[in-house]
């Protein structure tokens, strides 16, 4: 999760989904203060983002998978719905 988060902070823009990546990525890593603060960054970036939503727009096709970055986006403060 660590590589991840360094490979995505040195992206050349930051969108919401990069930043959401991250807080899923820091709570992974149990560090729920800074995956709520990059949450509520992408939050401001796009309202009306939700977990639900984000899910929807990716494009994985194991189920388990998709439910561990929903329940991640939401534990960093996602709304679910």
């Amino acid at each position: 999760y660590k590589e991840a988060i360094n490979a995505l902070i040195e992206l050349p823009r930051q969108s919401p989904q990069s930043r959401l990546y991250q807080a899923a990525a820091q709570v992974a890593l149990g560090n729920l203060k800074e995956a709520r603060e990059l949450a509520q960054r992408a939050i401001r970036m796009n309202d009306g983002m939700t977990a639900a939503r984000i899910i929807g727009e990716e494009p994985y096709r194991d189920r388990n998978i998709r439910e561990e970055l929903r329940r991640r986006l939401v534990e960093a403060g996602v709304p679910p719905e």
